[in-house]
């Protein structure tokens, strides 16, 4: 089991560390914000990418989670 999580560990910070870099390489870009549930609750395009980029690879390591 100790295993898995290590696993799990390597892959997480491989994935936060290319989040990390697609944020650096998107400063340049316009960003759009967003309310959601109201004026509070802001969301950008890049949280909206960065959310997609994580849900992918989590999908695709590990399809049954």
């Amino acid at each position: 089991m100790q295993e898995v999580w290590k696993d799990i560990d390597a892959h997480a910070k491989r994935w936060i560390r290319d989040a990390g870099e697609h944020l650096m390489a998107s400063m340049k870009k316009a960003l759009i914000i967003e309310t959601k549930s109201n004026a509070a609750d802001l969301v950008t395009n890049m949280d909206r990418e960065i959310e997609q980029f994580l849900i992918g690879k989590i999908k695709e390591t590990f399809p049954n989670h």
